[in-house]
């Protein structure tokens, strides 16, 4: 069984409690139980996936993953800024070592909102590192801030739930931070469309056929209308799923399902 939760707000002490399900237990997490803090390391990796992929009209053909981990006592942190142009405001400590203890930490996998980053949720990634959890961010490909906008980024939404599982499958893999991940406690947070990344990573599937019929009814309605950032992008939709084969067919497979069943548990944050 996967847990969801869901809020409307960013409240960081219900987002905390959110993720209780994962809560740090057995002799060799004492101190983290008893309220110590770890400093914070940060990581990135380019990851490039072996099989096909379906990068949505991306230029970049990798995924960012950014990671955020406890780091051992002498780590240097720094100032991070958030990109594209946010300001440095969070600090951790780059590609520092991993704690040596606990030997084994809870994994959350961050998923960021229409337009945004996976540093966009450096507020709540490095509060929980410090608190001992090995968070992973991905940047979703022609839906961050870090490219131009594409139209299949905007609207195959649940290709983003297939983005992190891939993130989760590299980072079991990794050689520096999969021995130290407990695979029974696997989580997944994410904000706006990130929480509906959750939905979808938990069983939930993605029905077009009534979100077309409910707009239908009352087109008014501000999920019906194209987001800011991409004011043309049901006109250009339309016009891609008429010419090109390939969009028309990952259209197609909305309704399936894109559970992980190494995802205990699921944040989603306003979805």
């Amino acid at each position: 069984m996967v847990d969801i939760i869901s809020v409307p707000n960013w409240t960081l002490a219900v987002l905390f409690a959110s993720i209780a399900v994962l809560s740090l237990s057995s002799r060799d997490e004492a101190q983290i139980l008893d309220g110590t803090q770890f400093k914070v390391g940060v990581a990135s990796r380019h990851l490039l996936p072996t099989e096909p992929y379906d990068w949505r009209g991306a230029g970049m053909h990798a995924l960012l993953e950014v990671i955020w981990y406890p780091a051992e006592s002498g780590a240097d942190a720094k100032p991070q800024r958030i990109p594209p142009v946010g300001p440095a405001i969070f600090e951790a400590a780059p590609e520092a070592k991993i704690a040596a203890s606990p030997a084994k930490l809870p994994l959350i996998l961050l998923s960021h909102g229409t337009g945004g980053t996976a540093q966009s949720l450096a507020w709540f990634a490095t509060a929980l590192a410090s608190r001992g959890y090995i968070v992973v961010g991905v940047n979703h490909p022609g839906n961050n801030a870090m490219e131009p906008y594409t139209v299949q980024g905007f609207t195959l939404w649940w290709e983003r739930a297939k983005d992190l599982s891939t993130v989760l499958d590299d980072i079991l893999a990794d050689p520096e931070f999969g021995p130290h991940v407990d695979r029974r406690r696997i989580g997944a947070a994410g904000f706006s469309l990130g929480g509906y990344t959750m939905i979808e990573l938990a069983g939930g599937r993605t029905s077009r056929e009534h979100y077309a019929k409910v707009c239908r009814v009352a087109p008014d309605q501000v999920s019906c209308k194209p987001p800011p950032e991409f004011t043309d992008l049901l006109a250009k939709s339309d016009a891609l799923a008429a010419s090109d084969p390939a969009y028309a067919k990952a259209l197609s497979e909305s309704g399936a399902s894109y559970r992980d069943s190494r995802i205990r548990a699921v944040f989603a944050m306003a979805p």
